[in-house]
């Protein structure tokens, strides 16, 4: 399954993904501003989440605006930090769209 195979809101396949119930699902989530694929703090912007590397191997899923924000903490943390401890900016377009493991 590729993420083409997915509704971009609320990541249902698809193919499964069919009449009112389903849309109004979507429309709801959208309206709220949550994205289930997202593992930042919110409010979310629905649909695309990408990979954003944390340190060692771990990385953060996050949607468009949880990465405004992480990015916006880091500038700000990175004034307090030294050279050697600061933490790199990646900008959204340079990221990997998140497959979700597959």
């Amino acid at each position: 399954m590729t993420l083409t195979d997915l509704c971009p809101i609320c990541a249902v396949r698809v193919k499964d993904h069919s009449g009112e119930l389903a849309i109004a699902r979507c429309k709801r989530i959208a309206e709220s501003g949550i994205n289930y694929n997202c593992c930042g703090a919110g409010p979310h912007t629905p649909g695309e989440v990408r990979v954003m590397p944390s340190g060692g191997d771990s990385n953060l899923i996050l949607c468009l605006s949880c990465w405004t924000r992480e990015n916006q903490y880091r500038r700000n943390r990175n004034r307090e930090l030294g050279t050697f401890a600061q933490y790199r900016i990646p900008s959204w377009e340079s990221a990997k769209v998140y497959d979700g493991g597959e």
